[in-house]
């Protein structure tokens, strides 16, 4: 089995920003600009990489563990009238892309489900980390997942096939704007760092996406020279790596320690496997991905003639036909 686990907001928000699609829109003057890009990279994420599973998640909300952990996190998204840092008046400009964001996201969790894939989303959860758990849950069969994201927050999870005895098997993410793979095996060559420094190297650098704030003054330019240099061990809690930045002849580097609480608050906030899954939650999504889907190509055509999507509509035949391999 072939599993894609899209990353629903990440990729919205980006088709929304990307050039021509974002002028796009119907007569009635609703932008389609967002869902045209998000259906064009689905469909060729499905044929490109032989998809036979497809589940896409949405946000639902932010976690209230890293909230606690870090006031300043991810800024002022959702966040309630009773919230400190709270922004009654929000820019028009900005209001008006939330509003046309929560409308596309609206089309899509409606066409998704009627071209065969699962949509999950959940109050109060991030996508990151359903997506992360549902991909730990497919991973069992000894299958291959795909993470659809260009959000390195899921390169964390990337590894290749284990023995049976482990239960796992391949985990890859695949970033549709860029069009690249990111496996185990080519993870150095990319990021410039390996897979054991990836959240060290996060938990350090920061990120800007989500308002995390890293290491004064130190990079990706920084992270890559000290790990040429430093050859110790990067797991939690870097107990070696510490020592070896406080003894570091270089300020910036010396600097690392000196911060050592921001370091550990931003693994707490990183680390994906540290957000509590109960077997409530569990339960509720594995019921909702048991439910058996399939492509319903009257309501899907009639819904595209809505939004206008022409160059769909015109080959919707030979279209649809990586949704319909999907397994129901």
């Amino acid at each position: 089995m072939i599993t894609a686990i899209f990353d629903g907001n990440y990729l919205l928000h980006r088709c929304m920003r990307a050039g021509d699609l974002a002028k796009l829109h119907n007569r009635h003057g609703k932008p389609t600009g967002g869902v045209m890009g998000f259906l064009k990279s689905t469909q060729k994420t499905l044929r490109d990489y032989s998809i036979t599973r497809c589940v896409t998640v949405f946000d639902g909300g932010i976690s209230s563990r890293r909230r606690a952990l870090y006031p300043g996190y991810k800024g002022a998204k959702y966040r309630s009238p009773d919230d400190p840092m709270f922004q009654e008046n929000e820019d028009p400009e900005r209001a008006l892309y939330h509003e046309e964001f929560e409308q596309q996201r609206r089309y899509l969790q409606l066409l998704l489900k009627l071209l065969g894939i699962y949509v999950i989303r959940f109050h109060d959860w991030e996508a990151d980390d359903l997506c992360y758990r549902i991909a730990e849950h497919y991973n069992k069969d000894m299958g291959i997942v795909y993470l659809v994201s260009d959000d390195q927050d899921f390169f964390q999870v990337v590894h290749e096939w284990r023995p049976p005895s482990e239960q796992r098997g391949s985990l890859r993410v695949y970033r549709p704007i860029a069009d690249e793979l990111i496996t185990e095996s080519n993870f150095a060559a990319i990021t410039g760092h390996t897979h054991a420094q990836h959240l060290l190297y996060r938990a350090i650098v920061g990120d800007g996406s989500d308002k995390i704030r890293g290491v004064e003054g130190v990079g990706g330019g920084w992270m890559r020279k000290i790990f040429v240099e430093y050859k110790g061990d990067t797991t939690h809690p870097f107990e070696d790596f510490f020592l070896f930045c406080m003894e570091h002849r270089t300020k910036t580097v010396r600097k690392i320690s000196e911060q050592l609480d921001i370091v550990l608050r931003n693994y707490e906030l990183m680390n994906l496997e540290l957000e509590p899954y109960s077997a409530e939650i569990e339960k509720q999504v594995l019921d909702l991905l048991s439910v058996s889907l399939e492509v319903k190509l009257g309501e899907v055509r009639r819904f595209f003639v809505q939004l206008e999507l022409a160059s769909i509509v015109d080959q919707l035949a030979q279209w649809v036909i990586p949704f319909q391999r999907l397994t129901k």
